[in-house]
Protein backbone atom coordinates (compact mmCIF):
# COMPACT_ATOMS: atom_id res chain seq x y z
CA UNK A 1 0.00 0.00 0.00
CA UNK A 2 2.50 2.31 0.58
CA UNK A 3 4.74 1.67 -2.74
CA UNK A 4 1.35 2.45 -4.00
CA UNK A 5 0.49 5.79 -2.74
CA UNK A 6 4.53 6.85 -3.45
CA UNK A 7 3.69 6.48 -7.27
CA UNK A 8 0.93 8.23 -6.93
CA UNK A 9 2.40 10.84 -4.93
CA UNK A 10 5.36 10.67 -8.12
CA UNK A 11 2.71 11.02 -10.44
CA UNK A 12 0.34 13.34 -8.96
CA UNK A 13 3.58 15.82 -8.21
CA UNK A 14 4.84 15.40 -12.60
CA UNK A 15 1.41 15.85 -13.94
CA UNK A 16 0.55 18.98 -11.64
CA UNK A 17 4.09 20.76 -12.40
CA UNK A 18 3.46 20.59 -16.09
CA UNK A 19 0.02 21.27 -15.51
CA UNK A 20 0.72 24.58 -14.02
CA UNK A 21 3.66 25.15 -16.13
CA UNK A 22 1.54 24.42 -19.52
CA UNK A 23 -1.91 24.25 -19.13
CA UNK A 24 -2.36 20.68 -19.93
CA UNK A 25 -4.89 19.48 -17.52
CA UNK A 26 -2.39 16.70 -16.06
CA UNK A 27 -4.70 13.71 -17.56
CA UNK A 28 -2.38 12.97 -20.07
CA UNK A 29 -0.02 11.64 -17.40
CA UNK A 30 -2.13 10.79 -14.88
CA UNK A 31 -3.92 8.05 -17.29
CA UNK A 32 -1.39 6.00 -18.83
CA UNK A 33 1.34 6.71 -15.56
CA UNK A 34 -2.12 4.79 -13.44
CA UNK A 35 -2.72 2.37 -15.88
CA UNK A 36 0.73 0.71 -15.76
CA UNK A 37 0.93 1.56 -11.98
CA UNK A 38 -2.19 -0.74 -12.08
CA UNK A 39 -1.07 -3.24 -14.14
CA UNK A 40 2.62 -3.79 -13.18
CA UNK A 41 1.67 -3.37 -9.51
CA UNK A 42 -1.07 -6.32 -10.36
CA UNK A 43 -3.86 -3.75 -8.14
CA UNK A 44 -7.32 -5.93 -8.79
CA UNK A 45 -9.27 -3.39 -10.40
CA UNK A 46 -12.15 -4.23 -13.34
CA UNK A 47 -11.36 -2.66 -16.61
CA UNK A 48 -8.40 -0.70 -15.24
CA UNK A 49 -8.81 1.84 -17.48
CA UNK A 50 -11.77 2.92 -17.24
CA UNK A 51 -10.13 3.84 -13.43
CA UNK A 52 -7.69 5.42 -14.61
CA UNK A 53 -9.91 7.94 -16.82
CA UNK A 54 -12.83 8.66 -14.39
CA UNK A 55 -9.77 9.16 -11.67
CA UNK A 56 -7.66 11.36 -13.96
CA UNK A 57 -10.99 13.31 -14.83
CA UNK A 58 -11.57 13.62 -10.96
CA UNK A 59 -8.22 14.58 -10.41
CA UNK A 60 -8.27 17.47 -12.87
CA UNK A 61 -11.93 18.59 -11.72
CA UNK A 62 -10.05 19.40 -8.26
CA UNK A 63 -6.73 20.73 -9.80
CA UNK A 64 -7.88 22.74 -12.22
CA UNK A 65 -10.20 24.96 -10.20
CA UNK A 66 -7.05 26.03 -8.35
CA UNK A 67 -5.18 26.78 -11.32
CA UNK A 68 -8.47 29.14 -13.25
CA UNK A 69 -8.15 31.04 -9.60
CA UNK A 70 -4.10 31.62 -9.89
CA UNK A 71 -4.32 32.78 -13.75
CA UNK A 72 -7.99 34.77 -13.28
CA UNK A 73 -6.38 36.85 -10.41
CA UNK A 74 -3.04 37.24 -12.82
CA UNK A 75 -5.97 38.63 -15.27
CA UNK A 76 -4.20 35.71 -17.51
CA UNK A 77 -7.54 34.17 -19.14
CA UNK A 78 -8.98 35.03 -22.30
CA UNK A 79 -13.29 35.44 -20.95
CA UNK A 80 -13.91 36.81 -24.43
CA UNK A 81 -12.70 33.98 -26.59
CA UNK A 82 -14.61 30.94 -23.78
CA UNK A 83 -17.94 32.40 -24.12
CA UNK A 84 -18.24 30.78 -27.49
CA UNK A 85 -16.31 27.44 -26.68
CA UNK A 86 -18.10 26.54 -23.52
CA UNK A 87 -21.32 25.43 -25.23
CA UNK A 88 -19.70 23.05 -27.14
CA UNK A 89 -17.58 21.61 -24.96
CA UNK A 90 -20.45 20.91 -22.49
CA UNK A 91 -21.97 19.29 -24.93
CA UNK A 92 -18.50 17.06 -26.86
CA UNK A 93 -17.81 15.81 -23.40
CA UNK A 94 -20.93 14.63 -22.57
CA UNK A 95 -20.53 12.49 -26.01
CA UNK A 96 -16.88 12.22 -24.99
CA UNK A 97 -18.08 10.05 -22.05
CA UNK A 98 -20.82 7.87 -23.58
CA UNK A 99 -18.24 6.56 -26.17
CA UNK A 100 -15.34 5.84 -23.76
CA UNK A 101 -18.14 4.09 -21.73
CA UNK A 102 -18.10 1.52 -24.31
CA UNK A 103 -15.03 0.94 -25.71
CA UNK A 104 -12.93 -1.48 -24.49
CA UNK A 105 -9.44 -1.24 -22.47
CA UNK A 106 -7.48 -2.31 -25.69
CA UNK A 107 -9.39 0.34 -27.83
CA UNK A 108 -9.00 2.72 -25.31
CA UNK A 109 -5.34 2.04 -25.15
CA UNK A 110 -4.45 2.03 -28.75
CA UNK A 111 -6.46 5.31 -29.13
CA UNK A 112 -4.20 6.86 -26.07
CA UNK A 113 -0.81 5.56 -27.41
CA UNK A 114 -1.58 7.29 -30.63
CA UNK A 115 -3.23 10.47 -29.70
CA UNK A 116 -0.11 10.74 -27.26
CA UNK A 117 2.23 10.44 -29.83
CA UNK A 118 0.81 12.98 -31.83
CA UNK A 119 1.27 15.80 -29.14
CA UNK A 120 4.37 14.38 -28.23
CA UNK A 121 5.62 15.34 -31.29
CA UNK A 122 3.59 18.48 -32.12
CA UNK A 123 5.06 19.83 -28.67
CA UNK A 124 8.41 19.25 -29.70
CA UNK A 125 8.20 20.48 -33.23
CA UNK A 126 5.78 23.20 -32.21
CA UNK A 127 7.58 26.97 -33.28
CA UNK A 128 5.61 30.35 -32.78
CA UNK A 129 3.19 31.01 -35.72
CA UNK A 130 3.81 34.46 -36.88
CA UNK A 131 0.19 34.72 -38.89
CA UNK A 132 -2.52 34.73 -36.15
CA UNK A 133 -5.83 36.16 -35.27
CA UNK A 134 -6.58 37.85 -32.02
CA UNK A 135 -9.98 36.17 -32.17
CA UNK A 136 -11.47 33.74 -34.63
CA UNK A 137 -14.62 32.97 -36.24
CA UNK A 138 -17.39 31.88 -34.20
CA UNK A 139 -18.09 28.64 -36.36
CA UNK A 140 -14.35 27.73 -35.96
CA UNK A 141 -14.52 28.03 -32.38
CA UNK A 142 -17.68 25.93 -31.79
CA UNK A 143 -15.58 23.24 -34.24
CA UNK A 144 -12.66 23.70 -32.32
CA UNK A 145 -14.37 23.11 -29.12
CA UNK A 146 -16.60 19.94 -29.99
CA UNK A 147 -12.86 18.50 -30.86
CA UNK A 148 -11.66 19.90 -27.52
CA UNK A 149 -14.45 17.96 -25.40
CA UNK A 150 -14.84 14.50 -27.40
CA UNK A 151 -11.02 13.90 -28.14
CA UNK A 152 -10.29 15.08 -24.49
CA UNK A 153 -13.04 12.77 -22.47
CA UNK A 154 -12.69 9.86 -24.41
CA UNK A 155 -9.53 9.30 -23.33
CA UNK A 156 -9.73 11.37 -20.07
CA UNK A 157 -6.72 13.23 -20.40
CA UNK A 158 -8.39 16.73 -19.88
CA UNK A 159 -9.66 19.65 -22.22
CA UNK A 160 -6.32 21.67 -21.56
CA UNK A 161 -3.89 19.50 -23.77
CA UNK A 162 -5.75 18.92 -26.90
CA UNK A 163 -6.71 23.02 -26.44
CA UNK A 164 -3.48 24.40 -26.23
CA UNK A 165 -2.33 22.87 -30.06
CA UNK A 166 -5.20 25.09 -31.36
CA UNK A 167 -4.94 28.22 -29.59
CA UNK A 168 -1.05 28.42 -30.16
CA UNK A 169 -1.70 27.62 -33.81
CA UNK A 170 -4.72 30.18 -34.41
CA UNK A 171 -4.56 32.57 -31.49
CA UNK A 172 -2.20 36.22 -31.31
CA UNK A 173 -2.65 36.77 -27.03
CA UNK A 174 -0.22 36.09 -24.51
CA UNK A 175 1.13 31.97 -23.39
CA UNK A 176 -0.14 32.94 -20.08
CA UNK A 177 -3.68 33.06 -21.27
CA UNK A 178 -3.27 30.35 -23.32
CA UNK A 179 -2.94 28.69 -20.09
CA UNK A 180 -5.35 30.04 -18.08
CA UNK A 181 -8.03 29.55 -20.85
CA UNK A 182 -6.83 26.17 -21.17
CA UNK A 183 -7.43 25.42 -17.60
CA UNK A 184 -10.71 26.50 -18.26
CA UNK A 185 -11.03 23.95 -20.99
CA UNK A 186 -9.63 21.19 -18.59
CA UNK A 187 -12.22 22.13 -16.09
CA UNK A 188 -15.19 22.24 -18.06
CA UNK A 189 -14.61 18.51 -19.41
CA UNK A 190 -13.34 17.22 -16.67
CA UNK A 191 -16.16 18.10 -14.33
CA UNK A 192 -18.64 16.32 -16.87
CA UNK A 193 -16.36 13.64 -17.35
CA UNK A 194 -15.96 12.56 -13.64
CA UNK A 195 -19.59 12.91 -12.52
CA UNK A 196 -20.74 10.72 -15.56
CA UNK A 197 -17.31 8.00 -14.53
CA UNK A 198 -19.03 8.48 -10.87
CA UNK A 199 -22.80 7.98 -11.86
CA UNK A 200 -22.29 5.22 -14.05
CA UNK A 201 -19.33 3.00 -12.37
CA UNK A 202 -21.82 2.18 -9.59
CA UNK A 203 -23.79 0.00 -11.65
CA UNK A 204 -20.73 -1.93 -12.62
CA UNK A 205 -18.11 -2.23 -9.96
CA UNK A 206 -17.96 -2.87 -6.60
CA UNK A 207 -14.39 -2.19 -5.12
CA UNK A 208 -13.90 -1.33 -1.80
CA UNK A 209 -11.71 1.18 -2.83
CA UNK A 210 -13.96 3.13 -5.02
CA UNK A 211 -16.94 5.61 -5.89
CA UNK A 212 -17.87 4.55 -8.94
CA UNK A 213 -15.01 4.53 -11.62
CA UNK A 214 -13.26 6.71 -9.58
CA UNK A 215 -10.18 5.43 -7.24
CA UNK A 216 -10.38 7.02 -3.76
CA UNK A 217 -6.90 6.17 -2.56
CA UNK A 218 -5.09 7.17 -6.21
CA UNK A 219 -7.49 10.32 -6.13
CA UNK A 220 -6.62 11.66 -2.91
CA UNK A 221 -3.03 11.41 -3.32
CA UNK A 222 -2.90 12.30 -7.10
CA UNK A 223 -4.51 15.47 -5.98
CA UNK A 224 -3.03 16.38 -2.89
CA UNK A 225 0.78 16.48 -5.15
CA UNK A 226 -0.80 17.79 -7.86
CA UNK A 227 -2.14 20.93 -6.07
CA UNK A 228 1.45 21.52 -4.00
CA UNK A 229 3.39 20.74 -7.61
CA UNK A 230 0.77 23.05 -9.39
CA UNK A 231 1.64 26.14 -7.80
CA UNK A 232 5.59 25.49 -8.43
CA UNK A 233 4.54 25.21 -12.18
CA UNK A 234 2.47 28.50 -12.70
CA UNK A 235 5.43 30.13 -10.56
CA UNK A 236 7.96 28.88 -12.67
CA UNK A 237 6.04 29.59 -16.05
CA UNK A 238 6.95 33.53 -14.70
CA UNK A 239 10.86 32.66 -14.67
CA UNK A 240 11.56 30.18 -16.99
CA UNK A 241 12.64 29.92 -20.92
CA UNK A 242 8.69 27.69 -21.26
CA UNK A 243 10.11 26.28 -24.59
CA UNK A 244 12.43 24.16 -23.00
CA UNK A 245 10.35 22.49 -20.46
CA UNK A 246 7.76 22.13 -23.71
CA UNK A 247 10.47 19.85 -25.59
CA UNK A 248 10.95 18.28 -22.04
CA UNK A 249 7.25 17.55 -22.06
CA UNK A 250 7.27 16.42 -25.65
CA UNK A 251 9.62 13.85 -25.35
CA UNK A 252 7.79 12.69 -22.20
CA UNK A 253 5.01 12.12 -24.36
CA UNK A 254 6.14 10.04 -26.81
CA UNK A 255 7.97 7.48 -23.92
CA UNK A 256 4.85 7.45 -22.76
CA UNK A 257 3.27 6.17 -26.15
CA UNK A 258 6.22 4.12 -27.45
CA UNK A 259 5.61 2.48 -23.43
CA UNK A 260 2.10 1.82 -24.40
CA UNK A 261 2.42 0.10 -27.59
CA UNK A 262 4.82 -2.41 -26.21
CA UNK A 263 2.35 -2.96 -23.73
Amino acid sequence: MLVQVLIYLLIGSVSGFFSGLLGIGGGIIIVPSLFFTYFLLDIALVEPMHFAIGTSLAVMTVSSLWSIYRYHKKQAIFWSFFRNLKIPLFISSFLGIVISYHLSDDILILGLSIITLILGIYFFLFSIISRREKSLNIYITVIIGLIIGLTSNIFGIGGGVIALPFFFTLLRIPNHSMIGTSELCTFITSAVGSLIFLITGFHKVSNIDSIGFIHVSAFAALTIASLISMSFGIKFQEKVNIKVFTKIFAVLLILISISFFFK
